[in-house]
């Protein structure tokens, strides 16, 4: 599977229909009508239990030509939200924790006139260490920064909700609404877990595993767990740090071309330019890459929002001369073969471990840097006034080191480093980042 990917088209309603009623018979949950009443998953639990912790949000941006009406953005939001059952959920955390639909709260809309081209860099960062009302609602907060030629739109979700393809699914049926055209209502997804085949599993003991899991959500032992006194001996990261950067729409398209001559992806190359940019010395080192399953279950997740991410490791033997290309074919070759070999979804039984009683919560695998990179983003721009110049997201970071989140949205690539503000190296993070943006610029233009 790639890890980079076009975006995701929206489900058909038989395979909508399939999710309500299979999961309906696994997990004892109702999924009917606009309505969500369902357990946790694994993956959404762990998540859950790190924002009891610190805020873990991920957030998108996106930039918009044009102005922006507040009143016609809070009629715009208000049928968004009827349309998304995740937006008039909550995450309720007595015994079990599960999600489960209220009476809506609004999603709350803040505004702010827009002082410069980087005020919606410095809004994302707060936004990423500010906690949302999970136990409450809405799972969603909107930011507008508005001014008379530009506008900014901040969407930030709950992680243990929904990741970032599901929150640019949020932007663009906003966007298409605020274009007058109509979105298809979604329906309530399941726990991705329970869609990953059994055979995706690098060992028949995954899905035995996997299954465990559910029983062991309806016993008393699960219920009783503490769930304060667990996410309180969670490692306290602290607050995220944002840089940004991008590249032009001709540097963009000039670094597809040549990662196609090169037989490497996108992400190799980015890949790349961040390993090299540590290479003071020959060392070998880790790195950690976010990949998405929506495509790799049974049936496709799809375009709908909710959580639905993994990771693989990858490791490199990398010095100041190591060849650019040759290191983001290896990046390309390394991800590619710990997908086929069941990785990802091997990385969803270690959180059912570490959950189990006496596992113990890690913040993540040792690495030099994560990777997060959904490729490819196709966001009708709307019609009329407003036009979209770019879009990016980012997560809260809940790893000892820095996370680069990067999203190539109407031709322009654009670039997050994000770190936790006690990191050892946070001071060097500048340099680092435009360090890596330059090796990329350099490895396009060499011939």
């Amino acid at each position: 599977m790639n890890i980079e990917r076009a975006f995701y088209q929206p489900n058909k309603c038989a395979k909508r229909y399939w999710f309500s009623v299979q999961t309906s018979l696994k997990n004892n949950v109702s999924l009917s009508g606009n309505g969500m009443k369902r357990l946790l998953g694994p993956e959404e639990l762990k998540l859950w239990l790190f924002d009891r912790r610190t805020p873990f949000n991920v957030v998108v941006a996106a930039r918009l030509a044009g102005g922006l009406e507040i009143a016609a953005l809070q009629q715009t939001i208000l049928r968004l939200q009827s349309s998304h059952p995740l937006l008039s959920a909550r995450i309720e955390g007595h015994g079990r924790p599960r999600l489960l639909t209220t009476p809506a709260q609004p999603i709350p809309l803040e505004s702010a006139v827009r002082q410069d081209d980087d005020h919606w860099r410095r809004v994302l960062e707060q936004e990423l260490n500010r906690r949302l009302p999970v136990a409450e609602g809405p799972l969603l907060r909107i930011t507008l920064l508005h001014g008379a030629d530009a506008s900014d739109l901040i969407l930030c979700a709950c992680h243990a909700a929904t990741d970032a393809l599901g929150v640019f699914t949020l932007l663009r049926d906003l966007l298409t609404l605020l274009a007058g055209a109509e979105i298809t209502p979604r329906t309530p997804m399941p726990a991705f877990e329970e869609l990953i085949p059994a055979e995706a599993f690098s060992s028949t003991e995954g899905a035995t595993l996997r299954d465990q899991w559910w029983r062991r959500q309806t016993s008393e032992r699960l219920a009783a767990i503490d769930w304060d006194d667990l996410a309180g001996r969670l490692p306290v990261v602290g607050e995220t740090r944002v840089l940004a950067d991008e590249l032009d729409p001709e540097t963009t398209t000039a670094l597809m071309t040549r990662c196609r001559a090169e037989q490497t992806t996108m992400h190799g190359a980015l890949t790349a330019s961040v390993l090299l940019a540590w290479a003071d010395e020959a060392a070998e080192v880790a790195c950690a890459h976010s990949v998405s399953l929506r495509q790799r279950l049974e049936p496709p997740f799809g375009d709908e929002d909710g959580l639905c991410l993994s990771r693989v490791l990858t490791r490199h033997w990398i010095a100041p001369d190591t060849d650019f290309w040759a290191l983001a074919r290896e990046v390309r070759s390394q991800v590619s073969a710990a997908i086929q070999r069941g990785e990802p979804f091997d990385r969803t039984l270690e959180t059912i471990r570490v959950l189990a009683p006496g596992g113990r919560l890690e913040t993540g695998p040792e690495a030099v840097a994560t990777m997060t990179n959904p490729g490819l983003i196709a966001l009708e721009p709307p019609q009329g006034r407003l036009s979209l110049r770019s879009a990016i997201s980012a997560g809260t970071v809940m790893v000892d080191g820095p996370v680069i989140s990067t999203a190539t949205v109407a031709g322009r690539l654009t670039w997050l480093w994000t770190a936790p503000a006690h990191w050892s190296r946070v001071a060097e993070s500048a340099l680092l980042s435009r360090q890596a943006i330059e090796r990329l610029r350099r490895a396009v233009a060499k011939p």
